[in-house]
C-alpha cells in the first residue's frame, strides 16, 4: 500500500512507514511549489498512475505548516481530489487523508476573526488572512495532528491525535482483556489506544492551560507578533546578503542563505544558478553558510553568549538531485523585540566577518 505526501513533508511520515511495517520505499513524495505546498497536478498524476496499477493508497499526508518553511498544502483541493477519484475509479475504499497540522493548526483561531475589522489592530493581518484561507479547511481532513510546543507555547510532550470519525479509533484499540488490571472502571481509557500504557498528564493539562488562559484573541496577538517579527527580520537579514528561501510563506519560520562577497551584488543571480546546474557553486555556498552557522552556535555553547537558531542540510534538493543548505531563524518568543532582531542579525554579520 502507498502512502502519499510532498517532498518537504515531516521525516516522521518514514518513522511510521518503518514501524507499521509498510515500508519506507511505499511513500510517495510529490513535487512541492515554489511556496512549499505540494503540487495538486503532480499530485493527481502520481494519484492515477498508482490507480491505474489497482495499487492501494492507504494515506495522503497534506501538510499545514511545514517544519522548515511553514509551507501549508491546500487540504481543501487535496480533498477534493481524493473524493473525485474515488467515484471515478469506483474504489470500494477511502484513502485516509491526514492532516499534519502539528505546527499551522493554531492559526485556526482566526477562523471567524472579521479581518476587515481588525478590532484587535494585528499588524500583517492581510497575510495571515492567507494562511488561515488554508488552514480553516482542517476539518476535511478524516484525522490530524497538533502538537503545543513551539506555536502553542507549552512544554514538548503536548500533543493530539485527531479523528473526525470516532469509530476509526478502534482500529487501533487494544482488547481490554489483555490489560487484567487496569481499566476496570470508568469509561476513559486512553492507554486503550496509545503506545505507552501508563504516561504523565502533565504536558496535556499545560496545554489545556494555555488554551483556557489565551484563547482565541491571546493566540491571535502573539501569531500575528510572530509574523511582525519574522518580516522584520528579513528585511534586516536581506541587508546584510541574505537570500530569503521561503519569501513566498508568511509565518514564524525563515530559511535564509548567505553568500560569499564575491558573490554578494548577485546574490539572486547566484542562487539561480545553483539549483539550476551549479553544483560546484551549490557546493561551496553550502559550506560557507554551514561555517557561519557553526562560529555562531560555538559561541553559543562555549561562553553562553549570542543567539541560537538553526541550520537545515537539506532545506529541498536541487534540480538535479542535490541537498540545498539553509539557515533557519523561528521567531516564537512572544519576547522578541525590534533590538532582538538587531542583535540576531549583528551576531550573523560577525560571524561572516569572522570566518572571511
Amino acid at each position: 500500500m502507498k502512502v502519499l505526501a510532498s517532498d518537504v513533508s515531516h521525516y516522521s511520515i518514514l518513522n511510521v512507514m518503518d514501524w507499521l511495517g509498510i515500508g519506507t520505499d511505499n511513500l510517495i513524495k510529490i513535487r512541492s511549489e515554489e511556496d512549499n505546498s505540494i503540487s495538486i497536478s503532480d499530485l493527481e498524476k502520481e494519484l492515477r498512475k498508482l490507480l491505474d496499477k489497482n495499487e492501494v493508497i492507504a494515506c495522503i499526508v497534506p501538510t499545514l505548516g511545514t517544519t522548515d518553511s511553514f509551507g501549508v498544502d491546500n487540504i481543501k483541493d487535496v480533498a477534493k481530489l481524493r473524493d473525485d477519484l474515488v467515484d471515478e475509479y469506483s474504489l470500494d475504499y477511502i484513502p485516509h487523508i491526514h492532516a499534519d497540522s502539528v505546527i499551522g493548526w493554531v492559526f485556526s483561531v482566526f477562523n471567524d476573526y472579521d479581518f476587515d475589522k481588525n478590532s484587535l489592530g494585528l499588524p500583517w493581518s492581510d497575510d495571515i488572512k492567507k494562511i488561515n484561507d488554508k488552514i480553516k479547511y482542517l476539518y476535511l481532513a478524516d484525522s490530524a495532528g497538533i502538537d503545543f510546543h513551539k506555536l502553542g507555547y507549552a512544554p514538548y510532550i503536548s500533543s493530539l491525535f485527531i479523528l473526525k470519525d470516532r469509530k476509526d479509533l478502534d482500529l487501533i484499540s487494544r482488547d481490554e482483556s489483555l490489560m487484567p488490571y487496569l481499566y476496570h472502571t470508568g469509561h476513559y481509557h486512553p492507554g486503550r489506544y496509545t503506545l505507552e500504557t501508563s504516561r504523565g498528564g502533565g504536558g496535556v493539562l499545560s496545554a489545556l492551560s494555555n488554551l483556557h488562559f489565551l484563547g482565541k484573541n491571546g493566540y491571535s496577538v502573539l501569531l500575528a507578533h510572530s509574523v511582525e517579527m519574522t518580516m522584520l527580520f528579513r528585511e534586516k537579514v536581506k541587508e546584510i546578503g541574505a537570500v530569503i528561501l521561503n519569501d513566498k510563506n508568511i509565518g514564524p519560520s525563515t530559511l535564509f542563505r548567505i553568500y560569499p562577497e564575491e558573490y554578494k551584488d548577485n546574490r539572486l543571480d547566484a542562487y539561480k544558478k545553483e539549483i539550476e546546474d551549479n553544483a560546484s557553486l551549490l557546493k561551496e555556498c553550502n559550506e560557507y553558510n554551514e561555517r557561519i552557522f557553526r562560529r555562531v552556535d560555538e559561541r553559543v555553547r562555549s561562553k553562553g553568549e549570542g543567539i541560537i537558531f538553526s541550520m537545515t542540510k537539506r532545506y529541498k534538493q536541487t534540480e538535479y538531485g542535490a541537498d540545498i543548505t539553509a539557515l533557519k531563524a523561528y521567531m516564537t518568543s512572544p519576547h522578541i523585540k525590534n533590538e532582538n532582531i538587531e542583535s540576531i542579525v549583528r551576531e550573523i554579520s560577525n560571524a561572516i566577518t569572522q570566518i572571511t
